[in-house]
């Protein structure tokens, strides 16, 4: 007999790999494949995110009450961020701005990079 439940709690999802992360938990099906979503909430300076995991990869589901849920999401926050994907506006603004500053400077980027390096520049 199986339990055909939608899941929809808080929970602390334990990963292969040592992983944990904690959140909102949903099943999403995507390309016709059944995952758990979990939507794990704003902490911090760290933005809301949603990750999405096949079952393969998950060792254990914790459901918990939202507080405990929050709580182990902070605790997690450093080892489960968000990968930041398609930043590229911000990635072009850099170069753009790298590229005026060279030019303002009579050298080219290549040169610029080249001296920042030399005198242990980060930027």
């Amino acid at each position: 007999m199986s339990d055909t439940k939608t899941i929809n709690t808080w929970a602390i999802v334990e990963l292969l790999g040592h992983n944990r992360i904690a959140g909102h938990i949903t099943e999403q099906t995507v390309v016709g494949v059944p995952m758990l979503r979990v939507d794990v909430p704003a902490i911090g300076e760290l933005p809301a995110f949603t990750r999405l995991f096949g079952g393969a990869a998950i060792y254990a589901i914790n459901p918990c009450d939202q507080e405990t849920a929050l709580q182990w999401a902070r605790a997690c926050s450093t080892t489960s961020n968000p990968i930041i994907s398609f930043e590229g506006r911000r990635l072009i603004d850099a170069m753009v701005t790298k590229h005026v500053a060279a030019l303002n400077a009579g050298t080219t980027a290549a040169e610029q990079e080249e001296d920042d390096d030399l005198h242990g520049n980060d930027d």
